[in-house]
């Protein structure tokens, strides 16, 4: 009864609430594990079972703001969308399919074609953190008129640091425009924070020295373990297996700094996945036949109901890999497990975990979870230039609003415009003449945002058109 009730519920609360939250969907098909998948675009998410990727751990996927795949990757090879080998992709990144963030995907902002994806190796290997390019608008598999997207040869695993541990994770930086992207180094208690911007990749990442040390196990196995940021962006927690402990950290996302290591111990615990509720109350742990929660407020470790105990009765099966999804739940992975689990309604501290919410292997060809889900963050906070920035260009005039086909922009001399529609899609680039008129001819009516850039800043603005 219990089971049909929260089904029942779920209908009704995510439908109307978590997903009115969160527009954007790039994060709404995934391909993880033994070619299992999932797509969000449906409530409640149906199964896929087109997926070629068979991985043991680390994966990521990225998609349009409609929620259509545009390709997915194991840190080692990348699948476009009609699941085939790009023809730069096959095993020619340097991340590692045993690794436990292997690879995650970042948008270039004001680029609707073009992605990064930075990849870490295995057990500290030599390879260390790295990042290439995926340009859609590349022919790949496809052709000129119907691309399907390719990796940018010069850009081929571009290094950044070595060792690190086999974590990476990336956070919205709080202009809403900007990425960081965190690892954390090996033997010592170094965070790095690579900046994202229009421009590339900045090299030389923000350091913060907090936290215990990363380092011991036999074959470097403590490098193991998830990197996880909160809805909110202002938490970081980090698995390290080193000290048995999962650590807390404040996270300021305009300046990539880390602060206020907080330690929770979890002495004896094998330690792997962790994913934060979207309230940010609470941190969920999985170690092992065990999942557990931690409450940021009342610093309370408790221990989680799992539905099924039985699912753990096979040889070497366990809770890995934790994921918040766009229908704000949290998925998760049992190794060897043909069902994908879930924790509902994660903001309650009754929620509990039901090891049998999926059923991935509809075909019968023996898909299922392995260790990883994939590493994203999409649905955190993330928008495609939606926001209004504040910067020494917020005395910009637009006019007159609303318009008919043209706006004028006034309190700059010089720059360049991109149009995008309500919901965050592009429209068209436009680089800005004296005349500094934009063009809304030929556009149907409705809401726009103008991205203004000029003299390295950018903002929003927000335009009616009515002809």
């Amino acid at each position: 009864m219990r089971k049909q009730l929260l089904t029942a519920l779920l209908f009704f609360f995510f439908a109307t609430i978590a997903i009115s939250q969160l527009p954007f969907k790039n994060a709404n098909i995934w391909y993880f594990g033994d070619r299992a998948g999932v797509d969000f675009n449906s409530t409640p998410p149906v199964v896929l079972l087109d997926g070629e990727i068979s991985t043991q751990e680390g994966v990521a996927t990225i998609c349009d703001s409609d929620g259509a795949l545009l390709f997915y990757t194991d840190g080692s090879s990348v699948w476009d969308k009609n699941h085939n080998l790009m023809p730069n992709g096959d095993y020619t990144l340097f991340g590692h399919w045993s690794s436990t963030q292997s690879a995650i995907i970042v948008p270039i902002y004001g680029e609707i074609n073009r992605y990064y994806i930075f990849t870490t190796d295995e057990g500290a290997g030599y390879r260390g953190l790295r990042y290439s390019e995926v340009d859609i608008s590349l022919p790949g598999n496809g052709t000129s008129s119907e691309p399907l997207g390719d990796l940018v040869t010069e850009s081929l695993n571009t290094p950044l640091i070595a060792p690190v541990c086999e974590k990476v994770t990336c956070v919205l930086k709080s202009n809403m425009i900007d990425y960081w992207v965190l690892t954390h180094g090996w033997t010592n208690n170094e965070f790095y924070a690579y900046e994202v911007t229009m421009d590339g990749v900045n090299t030389e990442p923000v350091i913060s020295e907090v936290g215990g040390i990363h380092n011991g196990g036999t074959d470097n196995i403590n490098t193991v373990g998830y990197m996880k940021a909160s809805v909110d962006r202002s938490k970081i927690a980090v698995v390290n297996r080193n000290t048995e402990a999962i650590e807390l950290f404040d996270f300021n996302s305009e300046t990539g700094v880390l602060s206020n290591a907080v330690v929770i111990p979890m002495d004896g615990e094998l330690l792997y996945g962790i994913e934060f509720s979207p309230n940010g109350r609470y941190l969920y742990i999985a170690s092992s036949h065990t999942l557990f929660r931690y409450d940021l407020y009342t610093e309370v470790v408790t221990s989680v109901d799992i539905d099924d105990s039985s699912v753990f009765s096979g040889t070497n099966i366990s809770i890995r890999a934790m994921q918040l999804a766009p229908d704000g739940n949290i998925y998760v992975s049992i190794r060897y497990n043909e069902y994908l689990s879930a924790i509902y309604f994660p903001n309650l501290a009754t929620a509990y975990l039901e090891t049998k919410a999926i059923y991935l292997d509809e075909d019968e060809t023996g898909r299922e979870c392995l260790f990883g889900l994939p590493n994203i963050f999409y649905f955190k906070g993330y928008q495609n230039d939606v926001g209004e920035i504040t910067t020494h260009l917020q005395n910009i005039v637009v006019y007159p609003n609303p318009a008919n086909d043209f706006v004028q922009i006034s309190g700059i001399e010089s720059g360049s415009v991109i149009i995008y529609d309500s919901e965050g899609r592009f429209i068209k680039r436009a680089p800005l003449d004296s005349s500094m008129k934009v063009d809304f001819s030929g556009l149907p009516d409705g809401n726009y945002l103008l991205s203004i850039t000029s003299d390295g800043e950018r903002i929003v603005k927000k335009v009616i058109i009515s002809h």
